[in-house]
This record gives structure tokens, C-alpha cells and sequence, in this order.
């Protein structure tokens, strides 16, 4: 009965610990990291030559620094997705107009599938959400500051292990005045961890084992009992 009681406790134990190992992680990358009028640690800015869907925006006069957590500067804006903030370079009404460039980055594991990107965002004017590269949504519309628009990506050619690159583009109209300028966003990245093969190993080897020791005890102490019993020839 030990015999077979044992193989299916060390398998469901390695069954427990898989699925474990497998369940869904959940990165949340998002703007407003810091309070109202201090800077995000996480994200910074920059002037920059950009492009979104068609519109083209010279870079505009701002240097390189960490963004700024701005809120909601003109009462047109929308609210930001839940728990972010908006972010822009300054407080005051009127922005430089031109083009901006964001840029954060997240680290992934080194071995990992499933990986899926949603996403929540807006700007005042335009904006482009790319991750390493791929673009993942872009809005050149006038107004789109009054509403949160939704992507999602499951392209698994986007990922990379370790270092990943997060670049929002957004455009402050260069055809008006200075006016206010910001974005707003929220991302969650979820994916399944990958467990390397060396750990499945001891994993398996560390359970055999205990099956190797526990049957020895049991064997020998079967042995011990029959020999004191006078059950099996004495052969000594």
C-alpha cells in the first residue's frame, strides 16, 4: 500500500508545483508615479521629431528630463485610466508645441510564453504607444484628450527577455498656439513564467530520491520483522 501511495503523493507535489510555477504574472506599467508636481521616477522626455499616423511634428523645445506628474491641466480633459496620472514636462497652461518623445522601461524573465500587452491611454493632442519598437496604438485626431482609448497585443515577435523599451510619441499642434499638453496611461502586461529545466530536474530527482529512501526503509524493516519472527531461513 506505501508502494503506491507514494508515487501518487510525489506526483501531485510535482503537479502543485507546475501549475504554480506556470500561473500568469502580472507586470502594471503606467504614468503618474509620483504626487501632483513632482517628477516620475519611471518615465522620462524629451523633445523630439515625430511622426503620428501621417501628422508630422517638428521636436519641440524641450530638453531631456524625468516627466512631470501635471494632472489634469485643462478641465477638457478626461479623467486618466484608474490609478495612473497625466504626466507632461510642465505645470504651467501653455506647452511648447511640437513633437515629444516618452520612454520607460520593464524587465521580463528570461524564459516565459503567453505574453499579452492591454492597454489604456490619451493625450493632448496626439499619441503613439510603441513597445521595442512595434507600435501597439496611435490616435492623430483632434479632441481625443476628452476620451481613453483601448489596445491590446498578444504578438509574441514584440517581446524580448530581460529589458524591454516602452516609447509613447505625442505631438503638441504645431498649427496653434502654445496650449496645454500631457498623456495618460495604464498597461498591463501579463504572461507565464517558464521554468529552466535545471530546476524541473531537482525538482524530480529530489522527490525520486525520497521514493528510493522511503521504499528501503520499508523494505528493510519488512525484512527485520520476518527474520525475528522466525519466518525466513537463517542463512547465518
Amino acid at each position: 500500500m506505501r508502494r503506491l501511495i507514494l508515487p501518487a503523493v510525489c506526483f501531485t507535489l510535482l503537479l502543485a508545483t507546475m501549475i504554480s510555477i506556470a500561473s500568469a504574472e502580472t507586470i502594471v506599467l503606467k504614468s503618474g508615479n509620483a504626487a501632483y508636481g513632482q517628477l516620475d521616477p519611471l518615465i522620462t522626455v524629451r523633445g523630439a521629431e515625430v511622426t503620428i499616423a501621417g501628422s508630422y511634428a517638428y521636436a519641440a523645445a524641450q530638453p531631456y528630463q524625468q516627466a512631470l506628474v501635471v494632472g489634469r491641466l485643462d478641465v477638457s480633459w478626461c479623467n486618466p485610466p484608474a490609478g495612473s496620472e497625466w504626466i507632461g514636462v510642465t505645470t504651467n497652461w501653455a506647452c511648447p508645441r511640437g513633437g515629444y518623445q516618452y520612454d520607460m522601461s520593464f524587465d521580463m524573465p528570461a524564459a516565459f510564453s503567453n505574453a499579452s500587452l492591454s492597454l489604456s491611454i490619451t493625450s493632448d493632442n496626439f499619441f503613439a504607444f510603441y513597445l521595442n519598437g512595434n507600435l501597439i496604438g496611435a490616435k492623430a485626431e483632434l479632441g481625443i484628450f476628452k476620451s481613453l482609448y483601448a489596445y491590446q497585443s498578444t504578438d509574441q515577435s514584440f517581446w524580448v527577455p530581460g529589458a524591454n523599451h516602452i516609447r509613447i510619441d505625442a505631438i503638441n499642434r504645431i498649427d496653434d498656439v502654445d496650449t496645454p499638453t500631457g498623456i495618460a496611461f495604464l498597461s498591463q502586461i501579463e504572461y507565464s513564467p517558464v521554468p529552466e529545466p535545471s530546476s524541473i530536474l531537482v525538482l524530480v530527482c529530489g522527490m525520486g530520491g525520497l521514493g528510493v529512501v522511503l521504499q528501503m526503509k520499508n523494505q528493510w524493516g519488512h525484512r527485520c520483522k520476518t527474520v525475528m519472527t522466525g519466518t525466513e531461513d537463517d542463512k547465518g
